[in-house]
């Protein structure tokens, strides 16, 4: 006997001995229970506690504070309670019971839509006690169908059923479209639930802001058969006592042209339907993912004011984008006025875990403008790079029910608390299942990429475009573990100049920005003037954006400062011969932890021979063994190994 027999045979005998005891009992009674129910399953089921508040809060983040939010979020519980122990207890249920517990408005449609003797249409949605209205218009208007879906436990689908049939009301399953031809021919009224839909056949429609499939089928029935639509809905008033509201499609379309009409009216039901949660969102089925089938992300990056981490960032969006997401991306670059208090929320965020607590702590440490602008939003990811941030992501992703990706080694946070870590080799990633370890530093750099920065830079100096060998140079500055001298630098031309002559290369150069003023006179007096230098960029004097794209994708042979592990990555995702420049440590780096990573970062790189790390006084031989050679270069492909654990996760 299986498990889920097992299950399907307790529920069935709950759902029906509860019926007998309701008949018993005043509605007061177990609507009371109903209400302790819900409210006991908003505690124990954190799995559709979270559905329903992500889905309050893509809804109403702009009208509603996460705790009004919150509030809602309980009283739909108790009112789902509620209607569960109504819905036992509809054995019950007869005239009388409607004509006490029950008021109507527009009843009236009802009738004059069914003198026109082409069948009704009546569309309505998961808001009140669908189930008590089906009832009541069961016992009003006999010649009445329902469009049902099965549901998962047999034994409670044939006694809801059998419920909905003493009400006089006839069960159409869902799909079957001749019986509901059928019905309309025989001038009856078929009730069409029409806020869920997921079937071959459905259209996608604006719902709230996303595209959601919307089932097609009463809305073509309409067309071809006249037959009027009816909108209706049921709210719970107070207790036990309810009110059912009846209204005609005012704005319904039949010009005669089928698919504007059918698309329009689409989305005129899907807005009177928006009207009607938007009044009484605590009544509604929060609880179903309405929006999983949309192709919409809204991503948060959090930008903690390093360019390299938020290239790293964008990379992880891009990836998604190139899923096949409709991605919009929101850059916040938020500030602490409290450091030490942003410290000490790190280090209790990772001892006691996510509550919606972290969130006013937030509020309170950081600025103003940054905060509103996380708090206005609604986000599906949240992405952050570095230590500082990662708990702030923890925060944010978890007021949102929203994906959390960091990268690099978060901090005090803990590795499983993120649905997705992204971490080089050099930080030791665990063998988690959701850690994915890459070589270096994430970035965009492809071969379509190289191929249009290059033609970018080619268009503003048609001389570049030559089948002459290039040897690009990149250059960063100075970090907290490293020093980019001009002692260095001078040497380091020295000899790229000789080999560009006795070789005959051509020579493209570009700065950063981080590039001291020293070596950038450096650079000027000797590259100045001399004709195998084709491109010289001083980034501080005259950026060019594509400068390193396009060299890049020129050269054959990059040359790059290794302080940069972003800068180093990209070289070696370009998939040309790189040469790394070794730099002296700073004297305090060579013992910390940030030393020793970038250190083990770059001897990886040359043991799997992505990089030849070389001092300035050794570039001139080791371009000469690489022009003569010929060897080819080697593709750090990380973007891969991640595009696959996002598609895991999303």
């Amino acid at each position: 006997m299986s498990k889920n027999f097992n299950l399907d045979y307790i529920a069935y005998n709950f759902a029906r001995m509860s019926g007998v005891l309701f008949s018993r009992l005043a509605p007061e009674i177990y609507i009371w229970m109903g209400k302790i129910f819900g409210r006991m399953l908003f505690i124990l089921d954190k799995k559709h506690r979270n559905i329903v508040y992500r889905n309050l809060r893509f809804v109403f983040h702009k009208d509603k504070s996460p705790q009004e939010l919150n509030r809602i979020a309980r009283l739909s519980f108790e009112n789902l309670g509620k209607n569960l122990f109504e819905t036992l207890a509809l054995p019950r249920v007869n005239k009388e019971y409607i004509d006490k517990y029950l008021t109507f408005e527009g009843k009236n449609f009802i009738d004059e839509a069914l003198k026109q003797k082409r069948g009704l249409i009546y569309i309505t949605l998961h808001l009140g006690n669908w189930e008590l209205s089906n009832a009541a218009y069961g016992l009003m208007h006999k010649n009445c169908s329902v469009i049902v879906k099965e549901q998962k436990h047999n034994g409670l689908n044939q006694l809801l059923n059998s419920y909905r049939r003493k009400f006089g009301v006839r069960l159409i399953e869902l799909g079957a479209l001749r019986d509901v031809v059928r019905a309309l021919e025989n001038n009856e009224s078929v009730s069409i639930v029409a806020d869920h839909g997921a079937r071959k056949g459905d259209k996608f429609v604006n719902f709230f802001g996303r595209e959601v499939p919307v089932p097609v089928g009463a809305v073509k029935l309409a067309l071809k058969f006249k037959a009027p639509i009816l909108f209706g809905y049921i709210v719970r008033t107070h207790g036990a006592y309810h009110k059912v509201v009846i209204e005609p499609f005012r704005s319904f379309s039949d010009t005669g042209n089928k698919e504007n009409d059918l698309d329009d009216n689409l989305v005129a039901i899907n807005k009177q339907l928006e009207k009607y949660i938007h009044a009484n969102p605590e009544q509604y089925l929060w609880s179903y993912k309405r929006w999983k089938h949309s192709k919409k992300r809204s991503i948060l990056i959090l930008d903690d004011g390093k360019v390299g981490h938020l290239r790293q960032s964008q990379t992880v969006a891009k990836i998604i984008q190139d899923l096949g997401f409709d991605t919009e991306v929101t850059i916040i670059e938020a500030k602490f006025y409290n450091k030490f208090i942003h410290h000490l929320l790190k280090i209790c965020l990772a001892m006691f875990g996510r509550s919606r607590v972290w969130l006013s702590i937030l509020k309170i440490i950081m600025d103003k403008d940054s905060f509103e602008k996380i708090i206005n939003g609604f986000f599906d990811i949240v992405i952050s790079a570095g230590s500082s941030f990662a708990a702030v992501n923890l925060i944010i992703s978890y007021e949102n029910k929203a994906k959390s990706i960091h990268i690099m080694r978060p901090g005090f946070a803990s590795v499983k608390r993120f649905d997705l870590v992204i971490m080089p080799k050099h930080d030791n990633p665990p063998n988690y299942k959701n850690v994915v370890e890459t070589g270096g530093a994430l970035n965009l750099i492809n071969s379509d990429y190289l191929k249009e920065e290059a033609a970018k830079l080619v268009k503003k100096d048609e001389s570049l475009n030559s089948n002459i060998l290039k040897i690009g140079l990149l250059l960063g500055g100075n970090t907290k573990e490293y020093r980019l001298t001009p002692s260095i630098v001078q040497k380091a031309i020295v000899r790229i100049k000789r080999i560009s002559i006795e070789t005959n290369t051509e020579i493209l150069v570009t700065t950063s920005r981080r590039t001291p003023k020293d070596v950038e006179e450096v650079l000027k007096k000797e590259l100045s003037g001399f004709k195998k230098c084709k491109l010289l960029i001083i980034a501080n004097e005259k950026n060019i954006p594509e400068a390193v794209g396009a060299i890049l994708g020129l050269s054959t042979i990059v040359i790059v400062s290794a302080e940069s592990i972003s800068m180093v990555s990209e070289a070696v995702s370009s998939q040309k011969l790189v040469i790394a420049l070794d730099m002296p440590h700073k004297d305090e780096a060579i013992l910390s932890d940030i030393g020793k990573r970038h250190r083990l970062f770059l001897e990886n790189l040359e043991k799997q021979k992505y990089i030849y790390l070389v001092e300035a006084e050794q570039i001139g031989y080791k371009l000469k063994e690489l022009i003569k050679t010929k060897p080819n270069g080697k593709k750090l492909d990380d973007v891969g190994a991640v595009e696959n654990k996002l598609k895991n996760i999303l």
